[in-house]
């Protein structure tokens, strides 16, 4: 089927045709026949991505897993490939793969009924059994659901249920021909992308922070005590405190978990379930005689015994891990409510560590292909890119504050370029770089005051001033005319200990030239997403205030560039604003004194 024979279809089924998506459609048809194992792809938004990708993917009969960033986009890929399918008349067996914390836990609901957990158990259960436990689909309050959800992998470690909601679900959805998933999932198990045919990864300029996160061994201060009597947990103090571990506290722990265990199986039942989960921990089989088909009373004190041995197994997994010298790392901690938080982070995580041989497309409104490059430790000669061009006219304006952020009067000029854009328009978004700026401006709607939904909610709704930094700037999907505020150029945060060790790294393996490069493509690629904040439909208009100067330096040409591509860029004296607003309020003070 060509690409007029499709947009005959799409038209039949009431969608319009749009030049970039055709062009979209193409650069897919070429790559799926092409040497290239991996296409890199930025399609601005109103390109119509989605059906992009997915139309030539499901016309190939190929085995394929799409990759998002949300469980909200999740679901919307969902609905979208059902769509296609019934448009082209297609019959392929689609599959959700979704985490272990978006499911309702079975051994939680039975562990609260022998009331060992509180809450409503029972009107949970019922709520569970009508959608097979997931959490999406569920009609209670989520207070009411949380205590029955695990949040981790290593929560439930020890837990083997056949019948588990969870694992009834993820071999439903591996045995698929089309799997949706997330960044997360797909990076912890890489093994899936092994049976595909092509992966795609929507929503790619998040994936490199997705791996960093996969990739890298994290442990935490309160962990450590649970079993070591330590007040205070320095970095010098983990080799002595692994030993420790490793040698007395593991052996210990282990041999006192066989005792209890052999002592409550030779005395009573067990189910099949935690039998095998005992065999499996411990390494001790079970007397068939104590082995019962359905759940037993001590189920549930073997289960606590297994789980405190997994944890303290993973533990010193992790802190051997933590401990290893290895180059292209980064160790530090960070202080948390809870204590200390120890973590290891590959700098330049790998993209065909994931991946492999299997094809694949990176997807994104907003790509930077150098700074993709050099994250994900990809050479030139490994992937293709292209650019599509835009389907809209964008025609923003563009007012850049003749300001540098070093000078003593940013901030003031700051709060002038809010009041300026609150003038002309009834939503206006402030992204700033740093969360301390946020002091210097007048919102009504500030990151950290209510849940993010309901600020998005409100700003719908209500409009005003919606102020926020990181998520604000990539985000946040609000139709209809509004003006963009940013505080400057969004360059990464210098105090970072991944950005900076990869400049350190840069800086001696390759020199400034390529540590400079990965810190504007960065920074442009952020600038990107936070303009395409403004336009989120065809008929949106806008405004971008930028309160930064630094633009019209030859050495930041590059963002002078990104900014004009949407609008003619104009550079505004604070001053002659001030004084035009002081002039405005005097002729209207003149005015009334004549009318009296």
């Amino acid at each position: 089927m060509n690409a007029q024979q499709v947009y005959r279809k799409l038209e039949e089924a009431g969608y319009e045709r749009r030049r970039s998506q055709m062009l979209f459609m193409e650069a897919i048809w070429d790559f799926l026949t092409s040497d290239k194992k991996i296409l890199m792809i930025e399609a601005p938004t109103g390109t119509g991505k989605t059906f992009g990708y997915l139309i030539p993917l499901l016309l190939s009969g190929r085995r394929i897993i799409v990759s998002t960033h949300t469980k909200v986009l999740e679901h919307q890929l969902m609905d979208d490939v059902k769509r296609i399918m019934e448009i082209f008349g297609l019959e392929r067996k689609v599959g959700l793969l979704k985490g272990v914390s978006s499911y309702v836990c079975k051994q939680k609901l039975h562990l609260a009924k022998e009331e060992l957990i509180e809450g409503n158990w029972e009107e949970v259960q019922e709520e569970a059994r009508k959608c097979n436990g997931d959490l999406m689909e569920i009609n209670l309050p989520p207070s009411v659901v949380q205590p029955f959800v695990v949040t981790s992998r290593e929560e439930c470690g020890s837990c083997n249920l056949h019948d588990c909601y969870y694992i009834t679900a993820r071999d439903r959805a591996l045995d698929a021909e089309v799997l949706i998933t997330n960044h997360h999932i797909i990076a912890q198990m890489p093994a899936v992308i092994k049976e595909a045919d092509i992966v795609v990864f929507d929503e790619a300029h998040e994936l490199p922070d997705t791996l960093v996160s996969a990739q890298s061994v994290d442990f935490t201060e309160r962990t450590i005590r649970e079993y070591v009597d330590v007040e205070k947990i320095d970095e010098d103090d983990l080799p002595e405190i692994y030993g420790l571990l490793k040698k007395e506290v593991y052996p210990s722990e282990v041999s006192r978990a066989v005792r209890e265990v052999t002592k409550v199986t030779s005395a009573v039942s067990i189910s099949r379930d935690v039998a095998t989960q005992v065999q499996a921990v411990l390494g001790i089989a079970v007397d068939r005689d104590r082995i019962l088909d359905e759940p037993s009373a001590a189920d549930d004190k073997v289960i606590k015994i297994l789980r405190r041995i997994v944890t303290l197994r993973n533990l010193l997994f992790k802190m051997k891990r933590y401990l290893e010298d290895l180059p292209g790392y980064v160790r530090y901690s960070e202080e948390t409510k809870s204590g200390k938080r120890f973590i290891r982070a590959p700098l330049f995580p790998e993209l065909f560590r994931l991946t492999g041989q299997t094809k694949t497309i990176l997807v994104s409104a907003t790509l930077e292909r150098t700074f993709m490059e050099l994250v994900l430790s990809l050479d030139p000669d490994d992937y293709s890119y292209t650019s599509i061009p835009p389907e809209w006219e964008y025609d923003f304006k563009v007012r850049v504050y003749d300001v540098r952020p070093q000078d003593g009067e940013w901030s003031k000029t700051l709060e002038q370029a809010v009041r300026d854009a609150r003038q002309e328009y009834d939503k206006v978004m402030v992204l700033v770089t740093n969360v301390e700026h946020l002091k210097y401006v007048d919102a009504d709607l500030v990151q950290g005051s209510a849940p993010l939904t309901r600020l998005i909610k409100t700003f719908k709704s209500r409009g005003g001033v919606l102020a926020g930094a990181d998520v604000f700037w990539k985000g946040i999907d609000v139709p209809g005319n509004k003006a963009i505020v940013m505080s400057k150029l969004p360059f990464p945060n210098a105090s970072d200990p991944v950005h900076q060790e990869r400049c350190r790294f840069l800086d001696e393996n390759y020199g400034e030239k390529i540590r400079w490069e990965y810190v504007t493509s960065w920074a442009l690629m952020k600038l990107k997403q936070g303009i395409g904040r403004l336009k989120r439909s065809k008929n949106d208009t806008g405004t971008v205030y930028l309160v930064d100067n630094r633009i019209f330096n030859p050495f930041f040409r590059k963002f002078y560039h990104v900014l004009s591509r949407y609008g003619k860029v104009e550079k505004v004296s604070p001053l002659l604003h001030k004084s035009l607003a002081c002039l405005s309020v005097s002729a209207s003070l003149l005015s009334s004194f004549f009318l009296f």
